[in-house]
């Protein structure tokens, strides 16, 4: 995977290099002779992992690599190790793909997000979500929004992963570009990602106080006032370890037939999955 020419935004202190980059696009996509009439979605935090046979192999072990659609956060890519996870995997499967760098990392790699579709990927576009001041590991927030010719139609896709150590406010101003964006986008449509909803009031960015602020619930509604809804509010935390519950999958004029969260060995989150059909 070759990033294209980038343009640098640094602001000093321990603010990482923010990336401004059309994403990475990949058409691997086969034919698909008998279509289904549902769609399978999986959402992952990779974690940073960049082994291609671990991720192969943790993805098989839990019965997920044949999703339809996969939405990848915290995707890192190294040039001098060849053409990157994300376009093994969508070549090993033959989809389509997209990989958005948000950040710099090292001297010469980058993280970002990613979308693999088992369906033809068309209008990739990435979306800049306000940035914060968190005093230590700070990062750059994106979306990265495509629309998949599936056999339901044309079905919006967003990817997101939103800042950790911060109160409801501002994790209200980070959603508030994706919804505006996913406003334009096919009425079908799913928003997957780390929304790092947790029921913390962070001071100073820094220390967690528990159960003094509730975000998870509000997110959730905020979705629900944009037509979204998630089958995802009574299936538990989606931490590897710990009680929170951080990544979520909101639908659209789509209906959940089954879903599941599932442990995946390399990642510290779980890794979310539904089976969707229209709604109606």
């Amino acid at each position: 995977m070759t990033i294209p020419a980038l343009t640098l935004v640094a602001d000093g202190g321990s603010r990482p290099v923010c990336l401004e980059v059309a994403p990475r696009f990949g058409r691997l996509h086969q034919p698909v002779r008998s279509p289904s009439a549902s769609l399978t979605a999986t959402t992952l935090n990779l974690a940073t992992e960049t082994s291609f046979r671990r991720i192969l192999r943790d993805l098989e072990r839990v019965r997920l690599l044949q999703s339809d659609l996969f939405f990848f956060q915290e995707v890192e890519h190294y040039p001098d190790q060849g053409s990157g996870v994300i376009a093994r995997l969508a070549e090993h499967l033959g989809y389509d793909y997209l990989f958005a760098p948000a950040q710099q990392v090292g001297k010469n790699g980058a993280q970002g997000l990613a979308i693999l579709s088992r369906y033809p990927l068309q209008a990739p576009k990435v979306v800049r979500l306000p940035r914060f001041v968190l005093k230590v590991n700070n990062r750059c927030r994106i979306a990265l929004i495509a629309v998949a010719a599936t056999p339901l139609g044309a079905v919006g896709l967003v990817n997101l992963h939103l800042d950790t150590r911060i109160n409801l406010r501002q994790r209200s101003r980070q959603l508030q570009p994706v919804l505006e964006a996913a406003s334009k986008l096919p009425e079908t449509s799913l928003i997957a990602g780390d929304f790092n909803t947790q029921n913390f009031l962070w001071v100073e960015n820094l220390l967690p106080l528990p159960f003094l602020h509730r975000q998870v619930r509000p997110v959730v509604d905020r979705l629900k006032a944009s037509g979204y809804s998630t089958p995802f509010t009574r299936t538990g935390r989606t931490h590897a370890w710990a009680p929170l519950k951080l990544d979520w999958i909101f639908l659209r004029k789509l209906r959940a037939q089954n879903r599941r969260v599932q442990a995946v060995g390399f990642s510290d989150h779980r890794a979310l999955w539904v089976q969707v059909v229209p709604e109606g």
